[in-house]
């Protein structure tokens, strides 16, 4: 078999993966609705695409010299392939906690095996094709392509027609990227970066975390009104402002008021398929990790700050094909604290049902970020920003900040949505009602303040602090 080097997208999964402990950080948990009692046609579905998708057989082995390499392994079928649990007459509760059980389930050791694992879970409604996969193969586009030849040999297979998977090739991304290694866009964009990044004297610092990946999820689900109140406001700009964009902008504030951070900087996941189709509709991991940097300034008018968000990714994503691993080396060598890049994080990774077949996918509870944001999970776009659902890792954040952080974002979306002609500084943190109660809270309290300056955001923070389960 022949061993090759990980491809730089490979290498931060496994760093990743390295420092996690076996949770499931990784795990990329998806599953599909199918017609009850199909059990045996998806059998032979799963089995199909196997035996068409080479990319799904990549696994990797550490060498004696300590090197991670990956290779290909051909596929044989393997009993325990494909797992069927019948869950008939089961309750929804029992149903969803066993898929969600299997699809979470860390893979622990991930050196020379297999990375993937599937299971049909019978129900009185529906086959539910569970689908358990590790990062380090398939990215989020990837998993979309997978979801994709498996609904498409379902509907042949049941038809009698012959489905053949588009050609799929993860090994010319290590061709592009060997070629991009050695180019002059390669440097350009290293100068780009190393300028872009020198100065991080005025961010916040990296939060303190124990090296624990479990994390809590607060979902923020938005109203009717206040969905369509933004739509109006992001659809007013020359060019309508994206709920990514927007959550950039929302992220820029709340760091820069609540850690009273100049400088904000968050990453984001860029999918990088913009080669053929052949890489295009590969099931590889090839997704970039983008650094983005901001400046806060209070007395910004949103428009502004929205508007500078979107020309901050447009050039982030011109130079997105530098690997992020290298990035950080770069960054060190310069005597950059390159903790100061890892707090804030924003995925747009949504999924949603496509009619016929409902697609789903487990809410994570592990992450690598301090506080990573995932934009209308299972939600389109095209409606506008409609939810944001707050990842908090647990070595990070106490129970009772990541409510008020989750609290933070809440207030400003609807203060944002009710006057978008308002600068920065002007924004609610806090809701008119949990301003009211710190208030009277603080007015019925006999306490002398040293600093009578001190703002209705700082009282909260520090109420938070002082009374952490209250």
């Amino acid at each position: 078999m022949e061993k090759m080097r990980l491809t730089h997208p490979q290498k931060r999964i496994m760093a990743v993966e390295m420092l996690s402990n076996g949770v499931h950080t990784n795990n990329l948990p998806n599953y599909i609705f199918f017609p009850k009692n199909q059990e045996a046609t998806l059998k032979k579905v799963i089995e199909a695409v196997l035996f068409e998708v080479k990319d799904i057989h990549l696994q990797f082995a550490l060498t004696e010299e300590g090197e991670y390499v990956a290779y290909y392994v051909p596929y044989y079928a393997k009993e325990d392939d494909i797992q069927i649990l019948d869950l008939r007459g089961e309750s929804e509760e029992l149903i969803q906690e066993t898929i969600n059980q299997f699809v979470l389930q860390p893979f622990g050791d991930v050196f020379d095996k297999r990375l993937f694992q599937f299971k049909l879970v019978l129900t009185n409604e529906h086959t539910v094709l569970c689908i358990r996969i590790h990062h380090i193969i398939c990215d989020g586009t990837g998993i979309a392509n997978l979801r994709h030849y498996f609904i498409k040999m379902f509907e042949s297979v049941s038809n009698g027609n012959d489905y053949k998977v588009p050609i799929n090739n993860y090994l010319k991304y290590y061709e592009i990227e060997e070629a991009y290694l050695n180019s002059q866009e390669y440097l350009k964009d290293k100068s780009y970066w190393m300028t872009h990044l020198e100065d991080l004297t005025e961010c916040s610092e990296g939060i303190k975390n124990e090296g624990d990946f479990h994390s809590k999820t607060i979902a923020i689900e938005l109203s009717n009104e206040t969905v369509s109140k933004l739509k109006g406001f992001t659809h007013s700009f020359n060019k309508p402002i994206s709920p990514y964009v927007f959550t950039m902008g929302l992220m820029n504030i709340f760091v820069g008021r609540y850690y009273n951070s100049k400088t904000v900087v968050m990453t984001s996941g860029y999918n990088n398929r913009t080669y053929e189709d052949e890489i295009n509709n590969a099931i590889g991991m090839l997704v970039s990790t983008v650094p983005l940097k901001m400046q806060y300034d209070g007395k910004c008018q949103l428009s502004k700050v929205f508007e500078a968000a979107k020309a901050e990714l447009k050039q982030g994503l011109s130079h997105s094909q530098y690997p992020y691993d290298l990035l950080l080396e770069d960054l060190k060598k310069a005597d950059v604290d390159i903790n100061k890049l890892l707090n804030f994080a924003i995925v747009s990774n949504s999924i949603y049902d496509n009619g016929q077949y409902t697609l789903k996918t487990a809410m994570y509870n592990a992450t690598y970020a301090p506080l990573l944001i995932r934009i209308n999970w299972t939600k389109e776009d095209k409606y506008g920003l409609q939810s944001l659902h707050l990842e908090f890792r647990k070595d990070c954040f106490q129970e009772k900040e990541m409510e008020t952080i989750a609290s933070c974002f809440r207030a400003m979306i609807e203060d944002i949505a009710k006057n978008p002609n308002q600068t920065c500084g002007e924004v609610r943190l806090i809701s008119e009602e949990e301003e009211a109660k710190i208030i009277n809270v603080f007015n019925n309290t006999k306490v002398d303040y040293d600093d009578l300056s001190e703002t209705i955001i700082d009282m909260f923070k520090n109420q938070v602090r002082r009374t952490p389960e209250n």
